[in-house]
């Protein structure tokens, strides 16, 4: 994968297409976007009380789903993580971003650079509170969360990579040792072994990280998530952190941002 791709992500957000209907409080739309050469499925929820404060600006959850949820039906995103309890709690406080990755692709450089302008053009038109971005992904989409994180200007105010495991460039640069992090990893998941969440985990410790270790003893794959997106201490645990102002993000629109 070229990483100078992903640090150019964020740029160019106006030229993209905004192909979508507006989002309606209290559902989950699904959505498009296209980039004029890449075009994927997303889906966007709004709290039932959106939009009753026109002063109120909302926290953002921005999730990556797994390697089973590829493709061009965003309903598919829907079985596991935020975008699963929304459907069931119209009142959960968050605005909920989740980009489908299409079939056959593993989060390319396209894939991450239009996911990159959807989040951009997401916080200029709605009512998102920038200080509190927060980015949350399972398994394939665990291992997206630190590649964004890592790529991106210092845009989220918390991360909570989900039975994801080692990348050696995030560990080395050490550059998101600023965010606060929750990984969760189980011990007897035999997709993601629980060794490379554990080395992930350690070897950004060493990088003076703010991170927080859950280890799941007896979860497997899919029951680590379950079980970490089923516990109201990590959205409590998100809401508690914020960037703070004024900042280097929150003191630009988005279009000025510059990735590093």
């Amino acid at each position: 994968m070229k990483r100078v791709l992903f640090i150019i992500a964020i740029l160019s957000i106006a030229t993209a297409n905004w192909a979508q209907d507006t989002a309606t409080a209290g559902e989950q739309a699904a959505l498009v976007w296209d980039t004029g050469d890449f075009r994927f499925h997303y889906l966007l929820f709004l709290p039932a009380d959106y939009g009753d404060d026109p002063d109120r600006r909302w926290p953002l959850i921005f999730f990556h789903h797994g390697s089973g949820q590829r493709g061009s039906d965003a309903n598919r995103v829907k079985v596991h993580g935020p975008p699963k309890i929304v459907e069931e709690d119209p009142d959960f406080p968050f605005i909920v971003l989740s980009p489908q990755v299409p079939l056959g692709d593993v989060s390319s450089d396209k894939a991450v650079e239009g996911f990159a302008q959807l989040l951009g053009n997401v916080v200029e038109n709605y009512a998102v509170d920038e200080r509190r971005i927060y980015m949350t992904g399972l398994s394939m989409g665990g291992y997206n969360t630190w590649a964004l994180a890592h790529f991106l200007p210092p845009i989220f105010a918390a991360l909570a990579p989900i039975a994801a495991g080692y990348l050696d460039y995030v560990a080395a640069d050490c550059r998101v040792r600023d965010v606060p992090i929750w990984v969760f990893n189980g011990g007897r998941d035999t997709a993601v072994p629980f060794e490379d969440g554990e080395r992930m985990v350690n070897e950004m410790r060493a990088c003076g990280a703010d991170i927080r270790f859950t280890a799941y003893e007896n979860a497997h794959h899919i029951a680590t998530w379950e079980r970490a997106y089923g516990d109201p201490e990590l959205y409590d645990w998100f809401l508690s952190h914020q960037l703070p102002l004024p900042s280097a993000v929150t003191d630009r629109t988005w279009g000025q941002i510059k990735a590093r």
